[in-house]
């Protein structure tokens, strides 16, 4: 699990780059605005992506502690 999130987080630091390269000399140009908005939602969405998976992960972690817990008091 750890090697896929290292792998989402580069993989999104390079859609960020790329963005930020582009977008300075795009932004000039009226009919790349849509492809400029379109990048942003697309990262967005990776990043809520990554979001979702990190709460997955403290879920099942504290489902886990908790189910511990339970069966060291029975």
């Amino acid at each position: 699990m750890e090697r896929k999130k290292s792998n989402f987080l580069q993989h999104l630091e390079y859609q960020i780059n790329i963005k930020d390269r582009s977008e300075q000399f795009i932004r000039n140009i009226p009919s790349f605005e849509s492809q400029i908005n379109e990048k942003n939602s697309k990262i967005i969405k990776m990043i809520d992506e990554f979001d979702d998976m990190r709460r997955r992960d403290v879920y099942t972690l504290l489902v886990e502690e908790f189910t511990n817990i339970i069966q060291k008091n029975k």
